[in-house]
């Protein structure tokens, strides 16, 4: 699911896109399994029939698939994000619907490397049609990623 919400939307994101600007931005810190994110280049949420994705890629085109060496950190919802706090839960706890959000750490242009384990949050403080603002942290078996997001919207 994680690859098809990434691919659906291939389509580049309009220029109007308000404070997160074109490519949006993220900071994540911290590492798992001995792997730290690299520099994030584009921050973008996509909407699809199975949920929404914030996606903090380090290189590949805005809105759409992941560079094939990228790393990236996707935080999976049910629906669309407003400004509250959701319990980031385990992976394999995580079904629609379900007010959590469930955290996944990819490798190599989506391959998942690791899956939040439970524990951590994700605070949303604004999202409208072109923005969505916010931190989180996510527990990866022990270990913690943490960072702040302003992801484009896309169409």
């Amino acid at each position: 699911m994680r690859l098809v919400l990434l691919a659906a939307a291939v389509a580049a994101c309009g220029t109007d896109s308000g404070p997160c600007g074109p490519d949006g931005t993220a900071t994540v810190t911290g590492s798992v399994k001995g792997k730290s994110i690299k520099s994030i280049g584009t921050a973008y949420e996509l909407r699809t029939t199975d949920g929404v994705a914030l996606a903090f890629v380090e290189s590949g085109i805005v809105c759409g698939e992941p560079d094939a060496t990228a790393q990236d950190l996707v935080i999976l919802l049910c629906g669309t994000p407003v400004a509250t706090r959701y319990d980031v839960i385990s992976d394999a706890s995580f079904a629609c619907p379900t007010a959590g959000a469930d955290v996944i750490y990819e490798m190599n242009g989506g391959t998942d490397f690791a899956k939040s384990s439970g524990g951590g949050d994700l605070t949303i403080s604004a999202a409208d049609d072109k923005c969505v603002t916010g931190t989180f942290s996510a527990v990866f078996d022990g270990e913690m990623l943490t960072g702040d997001f302003d992801a484009v919207v896309c169409p």
